[in-house]
């Protein structure tokens, strides 16, 4: 009777450390590690051992699952670094395809600033594009926007706020520009992503539309590949 408990209370302090591990991680591939430690858990209930060559053969259980658990941490944060980095370079070409091909308006102190707004209006509307990835892009963004960080009483906050918009296409841009700002300005990273798996789909779809909208207009295509230096 002893030996039974011990080891139930010797797996649920394992599990209660992996939920922590989990918390850390926060995105579904975890839980197929998790699924592999409670395999592992199972086969070794099943084994006649004693509880102290049990609480071994657990330990190295955890210590290969742990592991794993780290190493796809570390994927899945390249990852994310790796789209922030692409939304960035996106971004940032995009603005100099605005105003490289005239939608360009004059800003404080003669500056020159990209008129997204222009854009959006003379561009074939997005939510009737036909390619599967756009579809899903779009919809995503429409059904789930980025939202806005306020600041209110000396405390920060996220507000679920649609911005002002001429149309679909200048809400839909309006968004993308949102999950640049929030990324850009810290509102979503620290070292580290806030809520990574939103934060991930947000960053893919952005640059889809992004790359969607360029194709979408010949002007912009020009620029886009240099073709307009």
């Amino acid at each position: 009777m002893y030996s039974i408990i011990f080891r139930i209370f010797t797996c649920w302090t394992f599990f209660e450390s992996y939920g922590g591990l989990i918390s850390k991680t926060r995105n579904h591939r975890s839980l197929g590690i998790l699924s592999s430690l409670l395999r592992d858990i199972a086969v070794l209930f099943r084994i006649n051992t004693s509880t102290v060559q049990f609480a071994r053969l657990l330990r190295s259980c955890w210590d290969k699952r742990r592991q794993q658990c780290y190493m796809m941490r570390m994927a899945y944060d390249q990852e994310m670094i790796d789209l922030a980095s692409e939304l960035f370079r996106v971004f940032a070409q995009f603005e100099y395809c605005l105003k490289a091909t005239g939608y360009c308006v004059e800003g404080a102190g003669d500056g020159a600033n990209p008129d997204w707004q222009r854009f959006a209006r003379e561009l074939s509307a997005l939510t009737e594009e036909t390619g599967a990835d756009v579809i899903e892009a779009v919809s995503h963004i429409l059904r789930h926007p980025p939202r806005k960080q306020v600041y209110v009483g000396g405390a920060l906050q996220w507000r679920d706020a649609a911005p002002a918009a001429e149309n679909e296409n200048d809400l839909i841009l309006l968004y993308v520009r949102r999950v640049r700002n929030n990324l850009f300005h810290g509102g979503k990273f620290n070292g580290r992503f806030f809520d990574p798996e939103r934060s991930r789909k947000l960053l893919q779809h952005s640059i889809t539309i992004l790359m969607a909208s360029i194709l979408m207009s010949p002007p912009m295509l020009e620029a886009y590949e240099h073709r307009t230096d």
